[in-house]
């Protein structure tokens, strides 16, 4: 959802620069491609996504070190597909 669209869904690609990590690990008998929760920082020109991040109460996530998918990089882009 885009706060800046009135909070609408838009679907994005992204594209990932200058990659220090790429972590992805899909168990047997559960998806690791559908993403419930994103943590998103960017320190020290590394930004980091984390797809399964550590969620506490409602909405304070934290940087997952065992996490399934993640993704460190110095730079990224998107585009909007529809």
């Amino acid at each position: 959802m885009n706060k800046l669209k009135d909070w609408e869904f838009e679907t994005i690609k992204l594209s990932f620069e200058d990659i220090i990590l790429f972590r992805f690990i899909e168990k047997e008998n559960q998806s690791s491609v559908s993403i419930n929760s994103a943590l998103l920082t960017s320190e020290k020109g590394v930004v980091t996504f984390d797809f399964c991040p550590l969620v506490f109460g409602r909405s304070d996530l934290k940087e997952n070190e065992n996490s399934d998918f993640k993704i460190k990089c110095r730079k990224v882009g998107y585009v909007q597909i529809k």
